[in-house]
């Protein structure tokens, strides 16, 4: 069979984050997605985590980020996915810390988002 040019470039999102992205619903992604590809100029189509975008194939699923197609720009565009990706894990770990110190009933007296994206808690003990 003859070689069309065509191929894949995958990355792992970080293992750690695999079960906090897990948490995420499959349509936030979705949209989280396709609002970051259409910044980055591309036009979107797809659903339940299959994208199609201007000569690449995205599929993400069980934490594996992979995308099909011609040219050396899908690497670039594995990292800048793999990192949005790792981004939206870590604000689902934030969340579930939040919600496990107040079902363990530490009182959150204020929830400030710091300048590097990291949630700050000013807690009674």
């Amino acid at each position: 069979m003859p070689c069309m040019g065509v191929a894949v470039a995958s990355a792992k999102v970080a293992l750690e984050n695999e079960k906090y992205l897990a948490m995420v619903d499959q349509a936030v992604i979705d949209k989280v997605v396709g609002i970051y590809l259409t910044n980055l100029g591309y036009q979107v189509s797809g659903k339940d985590g299959y994208y199609q975008v201007q000569g690449f194939v995205i599929r993400i699923y069980q934490g594996r980020l992979e995308v099909s197609g011609k040219g050396s720009l899908r690497y670039e565009l594995v990292d800048k996915l793999a990192e949005l990706l790792n981004g939206l894990a870590g604000k689902m770990r934030q969340q579930a810390i939040i919600q496990k110190l107040a079902k363990a009933g530490v009182k959150i007296n204020q929830n400030q988002v710091a300048g590097n994206g990291a949630v700050v808690l000013n807690v009674e003990l």
